[in-house]
């Protein structure tokens, strides 16, 4: 393969500048500039695409006929290609997938405005069949669907992602690009835009993603560069958040820091919030560092035939150009922002931070920072790289996914945007920083209007972008239906605006919201600030019949929400989606039946929907067989999973349960609550899986470490196995949970009662003297003397268990008190002389009593002495005075003539 297209495959991948005085390159330099028009219409690509096809062409009429583009494309690449192409052919193929999928990606979530539409990407004779258009979108989006989820039925422009899709995959294409080395890379990417236009995560474009990552990660490492390196870690990291794997996530981006030499640290330092606050508090601050990128320095070494090669690593410079528009907060009390003491710094005391221990965020003491960060002021931090900012912007998406949606989870990611909308260095990271910061405002009296603003600034903006009729004017009319409530600028004022390919250059490094996704969320800010009209405008428009249908739920008007759906239904009454919807409204099992039907059985929401009210009809084999369903045609849908399995619990069905709550700790490792009911499913399974309940309740308690409840029966699992010293750790982790609030109550005296019989009846080679002070002898003898004995009041069976321990321990004295506190305890009862139970339990005690005095007694005790040296006078005033407690009520009672007995037996000794 020529050299140079190597180096180019690598330069669009990285965002480096590509020269354009050599025909080899003007393709990959239009590309990487954004110049996508000029790409479609080089005689190349029209051949590519059969734009040039002549009507006559039976390939042509084919297309009019099934709208089966897929095919057509296929056909044309074929042709114009053959069947073994040059790596020139190759590349050609790539830049054209590139430019198709960069068009989609600036017409839906970037932009500016993209002039050139898809329909001139057909053969001339279609470019003007206006209602073969209208058929064309309709089965680009059916083709768009997988694994029963559809793409946004409104989706602006699909053409061009289906286009790049068609092109990228080599069953379609036919091509293998063997010629080329980054393919798989961009077949990621574009899967992954796909994959962000469905309602719900997909399986096959998950397998697709991953698959395609981590096949090119090698060649990545060996083409040495850290940015670019760090730019996959990165992708990985997002496309691990959307499936909701959080934890590894953040582990890539951590990962992604280290490559591109990102220095960052969570810490304190004090300063001021208010403008009349009169002293310093400690406050949270991301103090961040990019690598000087401009020394040049050697940055990777790789062998190629024995030869050490030194890589230097010099990418493009990021442009400092035009940023979005931002809002001061303007508020009488709250600075603009923290104004931090450069001085001084101090560690937050006593962080609360409710970060899972996997997510390394704990806050770093200042004396910990690394040396290069000691010099960083938080007032005026140095630039950071769009890079290091789009891994500060991932590391937020990890944090809000994995902690509760509270002020202090939104506390802690503020620093991390604060840190990013420092220096606007990039048209689209500062968007997405900016639109970060709306959500964490949003909850704040104080911000909340500056929040909402940003919003719709932000949505006005993305929207004059790519909206076409926005684009042409901004005219009174055009923007009829488009709610805002901020002063716009007519057309061509001039207003400063990034290029595409400063907007492109980081896109896929960071989570950006489609447009249609960005105005949802405006209207779902409008809805939580009570503007039900607005949102409902903006609802209604986008055509999201679901949350329209909440917005009437939310004023109590679900016949409206029906009366809209069954509108809809009646312009597409084979919509899997409506017929669902309406199902949701009305309750009505009979519409999710429908939906199933016109969708051909392909739509799982419709089956989640049918397993849902089955399941709380207490139907379970309807359930089952519901969700059943569903999962096989999305086996993504973790609540599913978890729902089936408690259908597997409910019936019994223990192969189900293990099946579905594996799936679910497999999908979210920290799924406390999957973890626990695996463990059950495994218990009861035949033959029982102790040892795998064991592990199963091992892993959950990582996730769930403040419930009691798996503690408990983590204990119970622990000692079926055997494993004496989680035994202990569990009973120690129940008392701190539960001990100050309901003391002994929370103790298993069964288990504790086990845990010390597998201690002193057990055999020590090494004899017992030597094993008392070691190994589980010891972890027992602390547990029952530290954690269970000061929270003992009313169980005289947990003295007796003390009293065991110590004898065992050789300690008669502490076994010989724990006896006589045994039997105070039901001396002390208020019922002694009215319940025949307390009265017999207080003879018995005694009896045992009367016996430690007997044993013990004349032991050698702690101070050379013997324990008790009057224990014969002990006993007989022990057993005298609870008779004559007993006299009145129980004179009668077998028990009273035993203490009879009992006292002429001690004369006589």
């Amino acid at each position: 393969m020529p050299a140079d297209i190597n180096s180019l495959e690598w330069d669009l991948l990285e965002d480096r500048s590509v020269p354009n005085d050599d025909p080899s390159t003007h393709l990959a330099h239009q590309v990487l500039e954004g110049h996508f028009p000029s790409v479609f219409t080089s005689q190349q690509s029209r051949a590519l695409l059969g734009t040039d096809l002549p009507a006559s062409d039976p390939r042509v009429a084919a297309l009019r006929e099934s709208c089966d583009y897929a095919a057509f494309v296929a056909s044309t690449v074929k042709e114009t290609v053959g069947y073994d192409p040059s790596p020139e052919d190759e590349f050609a193929v790539l830049m054209l997938a590139i430019a198709l999928l960069h068009a989609f990606v600036q017409s839906n979530y970037t932009g500016p405005y993209l002039s050139h539409e898809p329909t001139l990407l057909l053969p001339d004779s279609l470019a003007t069949d206006t209602p073969f258009h209208t058929r064309l979108q309709k089965q680009i989006l059916r083709d768009l669907s997988r694994d029963g989820e559809d793409p946004y039925h409104l989706t602006p422009r699909p053409h061009y992602l289906f286009l790049a899709l068609t092109l990228l995959d080599t069953n379609t294409s036919t091509l293998s690009f063997q010629h080329l080395a980054t393919t798989s890379w961009w077949r990621a990417r574009a899967s992954f835009i796909h994959q962000r236009i469905l309602d719900d995560p997909a399986a096959s474009l998950h397998t697709t993603i991953f698959t395609s990552l981590t096949s090119i990660r090698p060649l990545v490492e060996s083409h040495g560069s850290r940015d670019l390196l760090a730019r996959h870690s990165i992708e990985t990291g997002l496309a691990m958040t959307h499936y909701g794997n959080d934890r590894e996530a953040f582990g890539m981006f951590e990962k992604a820091g280290k490559e591109s030499g990102l220095e960052w640290a969570l810490t304190g330092r004090m300063g001021r919030r208010t403008k009349f606050q009169t002293f310093d508090t400690s406050q949270l601050v991301v103090v961040a560092k990019s690598r000087d990128r401009d020394s040049g320095q050697p940055t990777a070494e790789r062998i190629r035939d024995g030869e050490k090669i030194v890589v230097l690593d010099k990418p493009a410079q990021p442009s400092t150009g035009p940023a979005p528009k931002t809002l001061d907060l303007n508020d009488d009390t709250l600075l603009e922002a923290i104004s931090f003491t450069s001085t001084s710094t101090t560690p937050i005391p006593n962080p609360d931070l409710r970060i899972p221990p996997s997510l390394s965020t704990t806050p770093t003491p200042p004396t910990s920072l690394p040396p290069t960060l000691h010099s960083e002021d938080p007032n005026t931090p140095s630039p950071l790289h769009p890079l290091d900012s789009t891994i500060l912007l991932g590391l937020t998406i990890c944090i809000k996914n994995t902690n509760p949606d509270d002020g202090i989870t939104m506390e802690e990611m503020s620093p991390y945007a604060a840190r990013v909308l420092a220096h606007p260095r990039n048209w689209s990271v500062h968007s997405h920083a900016l639109l970060v910061r709306t959500r964490l405002e949003a909850g704040k009296g104080r911000t909340v209007e500056r929040s909402a603003l940003q919003l719709q600034a932000l949505v006005d903006q993305l929207l004059d972008d790519v909206d076409a009729s926005r684009h042409n004017t901004r005219s009174e009319a055009s923007q009829a239906g488009h709610t805002s409530f901020l002063r716009r600028g007519a057309a061509g004022d001039g207003e400063d605006s990034a290029t595409t390919r400063q907007r492109l250059g980081y896109a896929w490094q960071l989570h950006l919201p489609a447009s249609w996704d960005l105005e949802s969320e405006l209207a779902t800010r409008w809805v939580s600030l009570g503007a039900i009209k607005s949102a409902l405008e903006i609802f209604e428009r986008l055509e999201m019949w679901a949350e329209v249908a909440m917005c009437y739920g939310a004023i109590d008007r679900e016949d409206k929400a029906a009366e809209v759906l069954r509108a809809q239904l009646e312009v597409n009454p084979n919509s899997a989606k409506l017929w669902t919807l309406l199902g949701d409204v009305e309750r009505n099992p009979a519409h999710w039946e429908t939906a199933w039907e016109v969708s051909g059985g392909r739509y799982a929401k419709a089956q989640r929907a049918l397993g849902r009210h089955w399941f709380t009809k207490r139907e379970y084999e309807m359930a089952r067989d519901a969700y059943a369903l569903s999962l096989k045609i999305n086996p993504l849908n973790q609540p599913a999973w978890f729902t089936y399995g408690c259908i597997g619990l409910e019936l019994g069905d223990w192969e189900i349960a293990v099946q579905a709550f594996t799936r679910c700790v497999g999908m979210d490792q920290q799924d406390g609550e999957s973890w626990n009911n695996l463990a059950s499913a495994f218990l009861r399974s035949v033959p029982s899986r102790k040892r795998d309940a064991f592990m199963a309740l091992k892993q959950g308690l990582g996730a769930k470490f403040d419930s009691w409840r798996m503690w408990e029966n983590y204990m119970l699992v622990s000692a079926d196995v055997g494993e004496w010293g989680e035994v202990c750790r569990a009973v120690q982790r129940v008392i701190e949970l539960r001990g100050e609030k309901i003391g002994e109550e929370c103790l298993d005296v069964e288990v504790l009662q086990v845990l010390i019989n597998q201690v002193v009846g057990a055999t020590y080679p090494e004899g017992e003297e030597e094993a008392r002070n070691r190994g589980l002898p010891r972890q027992v003898n602390d547990l029952m003397k530290n954690v269970v004995q000061p929270i003992i009041t009313a169980d005289p069976r947990l003295w007796k268990l003390m009293a065991k321990l110590h004898l065992w321990r050789d300690k008669p004295a502490d076994a010989l008190d724990a006896h006589i506190k045994a039997y105070r305890v039901w001396t002390n009862r208020p019922d002694l002389e009215t319940e025949i139970g307390a009265w017999r339990g207080a003879c018995a005690a005694a009896e045992d009593l009367v016996d430690a005095y007997r044993s013990l007694g004349p032991r050698e005790g702690r101070m050379g002495g013997v324990v008790c040296k009057d224990w014969k006078f002990s006993s007989r005033s022990v057993v005298r005075t609870l008779r004559g407690r007993g006299k009145d009520s129980w004179e009668d009672t077998v028990e009273y003539e035993r203490l009879g007995e009992l006292v002429e037996e001690l004369k006589n000794e």
